[in-house]
């Protein structure tokens, strides 16, 4: 499955649950995650991939950092694994 096809259902499913999705594209900030989510008090980042894709060396620069922030990153390769956070995360509160 293509990186923008999983990002997609993942995005749907999301805003399906009352999640905010952002997609993050800053031009100076090259290895940000693809997008933000924000739920009631959650905040997720999320670097999608291909099935079995690592991510770059600047995205896992950036994921160190943000979750240095205290914040919740993820690499998601698919829709199952992101249902999965979504659920888990909502249900932690």
């Amino acid at each position: 499955m293509l990186e923008k096809t999983i990002e997609n259902k993942c995005r749907l499913y999301a805003s399906g649950k009352g999640w905010l999705s952002v997609k993050l594209n800053p031009i100076n900030a090259r290895g940000i995650p693809d997008r933000m989510f924000i739920g009631q008090r959650r905040l997720l980042f999320v670097e999608f991939k291909r099935p079995g894709h690592k991510p770059r060396r600047n995205q896992a620069h950036w994921a160190e950092r943000l979750m240095d922030y205290g914040f919740r990153v993820e690499t998601i390769d698919s829709v199952e694994t992101f249902k999965d956070i979504i659920d888990t995360m909502e249900n932690s509160w």
